[in-house]
C-alpha cells in the first residue's frame, strides 16, 4: 500500500531546483550516494543538540572545534521554554508537511518568538541575506508555523525573529549568525508558492511512474555538491545545454499536458498552477547600448503629417547665367579671333526640397559580448535566465570598440 503523500521544505527546494531529481527520489525511490557534506551537517547538528539539551561540551575533534565558535550565538542550555528539534505539524491544502525546527523559543517565554537554525557551509558567501529569508521555503514555512503556534498560545503579534547560524567547514573555525525579523504578511507570498509546488508534487505522485518522464533541469546537475542521480539521467552535453536554455519552460508545458489529461479523464481534483514567470530583467544602464550595424543607405520616409511645411526651395539659376555669359562673350570678341565655341557647362540639377528630419530609430539594446565563444555562451545563458531578448552583433577585429 502506497504511503500517504507529504511534503517538506527540503522537498520543495529540491523540486523547484529540478523536478526530475525530486521524482527520482520520491517516486522511483532510488538510493542516494553518500554525501560527505550532508554527513558533516548531520554530525554538527547532533553536537549542537547535545550542548543545548544536556550542556555537553563539544568533543576535542575537528567537528568540535568548528562548532565551538557558534555556541555563543545560541541560547544557553536549558533556557526556559527552549524547544530543540521541534516537529512541524501544519498542513497546506490538506497536504501534511514534515520537518524539524532546530531550536525555537515561543511566546510567552520570549516577547517575540524566535527560531534558530544551524547551517554548515564551506564559504560564508552562501549564507542567506536578510532579504533572502523571504524567498526561502524553509525559513518562511517555519516562520509561518511558529507564528501560528504562538498566536494559539495567546500571542497578539504577527512577527518572529529568525537566526540562521552558519558554521564554516573549511579554513579556520568560524561562525556567522544572520538575523532577520519577519511578519506573517512578509512570508505568505512564499508560503503560497510552496502550497502550489506541493500540489504539483501530489499530482505527479498520482499520475507518473518514474521521474524520467519529467523533463530535466540541467542547471541543478552540479548544485549542492552534485546531483546523486546524474548517472541515471545520463544527459548529453547538447541535452544539458538545451535544458539550461529552456529554464523550466519544458516542465511547465509538461504539467499543462498532465492537467489536460486528468481533465479528460474526468478527475476534478484541484489543479496546481506552474509558478508565474519572472518579469524580464532590463539590461543594466552601465552595460551601455550599441547602435545597430549600418544598413542600406535609404532615405527615410517623411512623416505623413509634418509639423511644419518645408521651406520653399529657391529656383535654380545656373542655366540662364550660363547663356548670358556666352552671349556677352560673343559680342565683345571679334569674329576673326573668336576661338572655337566652348560648350556651356551642364546645368546642375535642381536641389531637392529639404525634407522633414526623420525620426531617429530607437537603438537596439544589446548585451556586448567578447569574441571569446565561451563568453558568448555565458552571455546567452544569462540573457535567457533574465528573460531578455537576445541580439548579437559581431564586430570584426579592428572595427569598433
Amino acid at each position: 500500500m502506497a504511503k500517504a503523500f507529504h511534503s517538506s521544505a527540503s522537498q520543495i527546494a529540491t523540486y523547484e531546483l529540478c523536478p526530475r531529481k525530486w521524482a527520482l527520489d520520491k517516486i522511483d525511490r532510488l538510493p542516494r550516494k553518500p554525501n560527505k557534506f550532508a554527513a558533516m551537517g548531520t554530525a554538527l547538528h547532533k553536537i549542537a543538540e547535545e550542548w543545548l539539551t544536556e550542556a555537553l561540551v563539544p568533543p576535542a575533534s575537528d567537528l568540535g572545534e568548528r562548532i565551538t565558535p557558534a555556541l555563543p550565538h545560541l541560547p544557553p542550555p536549558n533556557t526556559p521554554g527552549l524547544q530543540v528539534e521541534q516537529t512541524l505539524k501544519r498542513t497546506l491544502e490538506g497536504i501534511p508537511f514534515k520537518g524539524l525546527i532546530d531550536v525555537r523559543i515561543p511566546y510567552p517565554y520570549r516577547e517575540v518568538p524566535i527560531i534558530y537554525d544551524h547551517k554548515s557551509t564551506s564559504n560564508f558567501k552562501w549564507a542567506l541575506t536578510p532579504d533572502g529569508f523571504l524567498d526561502d521555503p524553509q525559513a518562511t514555512l517555519y516562520a509561518w508555523d511558529s507564528i501560528l503556534d504562538s498566536q494559539e498560545a495567546g500571542y497578539k503579534g504577527d512577527v518572529i525573529d529568525l537566526q540562521w547560524t552558519y558554521i564554516r567547514t573549511t579554513g579556520a573555525p568560524k561562525a556567522l549568525p544572520v538575523c532577520h525579523r519577519v511578519s506573517m504578511a512578509d512570508v505568505m507570498p512564499r508560503v503560497t508558492k510552496t502550497k502550489t509546488t506541493a500540489l504539483a508534487q501530489k499530482l505527479l505522485t498520482e499520475t507518473i511512474s518514474s521521474g524520467l518522464e519529467l523533463p530535466p533541469e540541467a542547471s541543478g546537475c552540479e548544485a549542492y555538491g552534485g546531483c546523486p542521480y546524474i548517472e541515471t539521467c545520463n544527459l548529453s552535453p547538447r541535452e544539458r545545454m538545451r535544458s539550461i536554455m529552456s529554464q523550466g519552460n519544458a516542465h511547465n508545458a509538461f504539467m499543462a499536458k498532465l492537467e489536460a489529461r486528468r481533465a479528460q479523464a474526468g478527475q476534478t481534483e484541484a489543479k496546481p498552477h506552474p509558478a508565474p514567470a519572472e518579469a524580464p530583467t532590463s539590461v543594466p544602464a552601465e552595460s551601455g547600448t550599441v547602435n545597430p550595424p549600418d544598413g542600406p543607405k535609404e532615405a527615410p520616409a517623411a512623416p505623413e503629417e509634418p509639423s511644419a511645411p518645408p521651406p520653399k526651395p529657391s529656383k535654380p539659376k545656373g542655366k540662364k547665367v550660363g547663356k548670358k555669359k556666352a552671349k556677352t562673350k560673343a559680342k565683345t570678341t571679334p569674329k576673326a579671333s573668336q576661338p572655337e565655341a566652348t560648350p556651356a557647362p551642364a546645368p546642375q540639377p535642381a536641389p531637392s526640397p529639404p525634407q522633414a528630419a526623420p525620426v531617429a530609430p530607437q537603438p537596439t539594446i544589446m548585451a556586448p559580448v567578447a569574441a571569446d565563444p565561451m563568453a558568448l555562451v555565458r552571455g546567452l545563458l544569462d540573457a535567457a535566465k533574465d528573460g531578455r531578448a537576445i541580439v548579437v552583433m559581431v564586430i570584426p577585429n579592428g572595427q569598433g570598440s
